[in-house]
């Protein structure tokens, strides 16, 4: 009992001065002198046995002392701790303050929060904040709860208020107030942010006693019902813009016809070439593998010779000329995943005020929304929206939903396992607001954290070499970048010149990179990383890697059906880039088994070669098989040279162990082959787990009050 009694009236010292405790806690506490009012009997006694204790007490302690020692006087009356004992919920109803002079006891008006919760959020740099933070429909029970004191109606704005003035998707949300069509009545909904929000309606409901028609909601609510009105038509707009405007530059009707024809009938020419000896198909095979072979390994050669080199640092920013930033993150079915997230997005190091975070969910996903929502509360830059139902279901249609009610000049993109460093969003504004005009996107590294099993620790590897190796290298040529599906940053302008994300194409940011490129615009690196998990099992791994391949099919496809204007874009360097990243990475895991199975068999003498080679099938045999061996050679060589750069040497030893990696890369290429004919525009999920050390939170975050004691307005 004497634990439970301290917590109750022993208030922290800091309480006690002005300028932190009574500013902080001044929309909880009534005016001193008229607790009898509305006291019931039980609490009125407990004033009186206080209030002899506050006349026995040594004032000449000074007010830092005098709160214990009172404390302490009441913890020895019996007739205090008998009657605590009968009514436990009389604690939490009285508060003691230290004045200068004398304790004051004052009545708090709590409403739904216990006083310990008053207490620690009173220590946050915004209480109110504090308060809403870690539960359900937090901020909802906070504006209800100051609205009711302040005379006001507090609105849900469910399906029945009709808004009369739909604004423009992306100036959503910047409006505090709007007004809306409610039973045949008008009505005014202002929605003050929660910083100085008890102020705010004081004025309000002085303000409404006029007669005006006038009630609260959060911005949250206020936000999620204007743009709840928009939906159907910015979901219809941006499915269909980069069709409806470039449509030659849109995966919709990909693959055509005789795209679909030709899929399945090259690899049946060449394995009846194989049993029948027919040349013109063999000729084929043995051309295009010489080129993938070759140059996916002058390319990592290269990428040796260049590893980790990357343009120096812009000079940072100051806050004051930060623009305005937007973070989407698309999610589907991870409920289980939003603490993580949303303690990750809450670490950034960039202005609060500059800051739109939105994380996309889809319509028949309530619990990843109720989730993301539960762990924003209190958190104004952060927001979830709720993406229509719609086809296809993919990761870029929610991005370009998302895209349209963004507040920022510069844009980037996260997965729901990553974790950014806390500087990433300075050094990539930094990055691009140094650069040339013409450059568009800047990529962060991508690295693997943890690897513990044997597919993980070759996931890492290959992360290590593109992201450390190869991409540094073309950027510093000004070459297309094959971009990652996250951690991309762009210039908002240049992103909507090129025509977005396509919501048809499974690999989007392959795609994306090619056209910003066609558009004349570059891509950089900059020093910056994220951290992911690597999928753990085969299975998940498989489907991953199939749509990646599916999608860098589809996107050689959809820019080779002009090849004329296509070299006219990008020019003559830019398509050889072009050809490696999509079409050799895609055509070497194909051919890859085919020629591993071949000089397996000759080499064990199951297949005898044919009587005459003529000069020309030797030199292409030699080259494959020289191509070959210099992809392997030149993925060890930048692998080695690679993990000693990001400090992870200790996965040197699983080099010898991607042959048998690129083995699994071939079954899922062979399997993506039929998928594109099948299903070309299905998103297969990888789904994420949570990592194993929780993420730190924020001073702010720390506080996580129990749930709340009342219900929130309805909708």
């Amino acid at each position: 009992m004497q634990s439970v009694w301290r917590q109750a009236v022993q208030l922290d010292t800091r309480l006690a001065q002005p300028e932190v405790g009574r500013k902080a806690l001044s929309p909880f506490v009534t005016a001193a002198g008229h607790p009898w009012l509305v006291a019931p009997l039980p609490l009125v006694r407990l004033i009186e046995m206080v209030g002899v204790a506050i006349a026995a007490t040594d004032l000449a302690a000074g007010p830092e002392n005098v709160v214990a020692l009172l404390s302490r006087r009441l913890v020895a009356r019996p007739d205090v701790v008998g009657l605590l004992d009968a009514h436990p919920g009389l604690a939490s109803q009285l508060c003691i303050v230290a004045d200068d002079a004398a304790p004051a006891l004052r009545l708090c008006d709590l409403g739904p929060f216990r006083l310990a919760e008053v207490m620690a959020a009173a220590e946050a740099f915004n209480p109110l904040a504090a308060l809403a933070a870690g539960r359900a429909n937090g901020e909802d029970i906070v504006y209800a709860w100051l609205a009711r004191k302040a005379g006001l109606a507090c609105v849900g704005l469910g399906r029945s208020y009709r808004p009369l003035h739909p604004p423009l998707p992306r100036h959503v949300g910047r409006l505090a107030a709007a007004v809306f069509e409610h039973g045949g009545d008008r009505l005014l909904v202002a929605a003050p942010p929660l910083e100085g929000l008890a102020e705010r309606l004081s004025i309000l409901g002085r303000g409404n006693g006029a007669g005006s028609a006038t009630a609260i909601s959060t911005p949250r609510r206020l936000e999620r019902r204007l743009r709840a009105s928009l939906a159907a038509d910015v979901e219809a707009s941006t499915t269909s813009q980069l069709h409806r405007l470039m449509p030659r530059l849109s995966a919709r009707l990909c693959p055509s016809l005789l795209q679909a024809l030709l899929i399945p009938i090259i690899p049946a020419m060449t394995l009846l070439g194989l049993l029948f000896d027919l040349r013109p198909p063999l000729l084929l095979t043995f051309v295009l593998s010489v080129v993938a072979f070759l140059g996916l390994a002058m390319l990592k050669l290269e990428a040796f010779e260049n590893a980790g080199r990357l343009e120096a640092a812009a000079a940072p920013i100051a806050d004051a000329d930060l623009p305005v930033y937007s973070v989407l993150v698309a999610v589907y079915r991870e409920a289980h995943m939003m603490s993580q997230l949303v303690a990750a997005l809450d670490r950034l190091d960039y202005p609060r005020r500059r800051l739109d975070i939105m994380i996309l969910t889809e319509a028949d996903d309530p619990d990843t929304t109720a989730a993301a929502e539960r762990e924003m509360q209190g958190l104004a830059h952060m927001r979830t929206l709720v993406v229509p139902p719609g086809q296809p279901r993919t990761k870029p249609r929610a991005l370009c939903y998302g895209l349209a009610f963004a507040k920022g000049e510069l844009v980037t993109v996260y997965d729901a396992e990553d974790r950014p460093a806390p500087d990433q969003l300075r050094r990539a504004a930094a990055a691009l607001l140094a650069g040339p005009d013409h450059l568009a996107c800047v990529q962060a590294r991508l690295e693997i954290a943890g690897a513990g099993g044997w597919l993980e620790r070759q996931f890492a590897i290959e992360y290590a070499c593109l992201f450390s190796g190869v991409l540094p290298w073309l950027a510093r040529a000004a070459l297309p970048l094959p971009l990652g599906g996250t951690s991309n940053h762009f210039k908002r302008h240049a992103l909507e010149v090129a025509g977005g994300w396509d919501p048809y194409n499974v690999t989007e940011d392959a795609d994306l990179g090619v056209r910003l490129a066609r558009f004349g615009f570059t891509t950089g690196m900059f020093d910056s990383a994220t951290a992911e998990n690597a999928p753990r099992s085969v299975p998940v791994w498989l489907r991953q890697r199939r749509r990646w391949i599916k999608g860098w099919l589809v996107t050689w496809f959809v820019h080779m059906r002009r090849p004329r204007r296509l070299y006219a874009d990008l020019g003559i360097w830019n398509l050889v880039a072009f050809q490696l990243h999509l079409a050799a990475n895609a055509l070497a895991p194909l051919a890859h088994p085919v020629w591993l199975a071949m000089l397996t068999a000759y080499g064990f003498g199951w297949l005898s070669p044919p009587d005459e080679l003529s000069f020309a099938d030797t030199l292409l045999i030699v080259a494959a098989m020289l191509g070959m061996l210099a992809g392997y050679g030149g993925n060890f060589l930048v692998g080695w040279r690679v993990l000693g750069l990001i400090g992870r040497p200790e996965l040197r030893r699983d080099l010898w162990l991607q042959p048998f990696y690129w083995l699994l890369s071939s079954w899922a290429a062979w399997r993506a082959l039929w998928e594109i004919v099948r299903h070309p525009h299905f998103w297969d999920k990888t789904p994420h787990e949570t990592v194993a050390a929780p993420a730190p939170v924020t001073p702010d975050r720390a506080c996580r009050p129990a749930p709340p004691r009342s219900s929130p307005p309805s909708p």
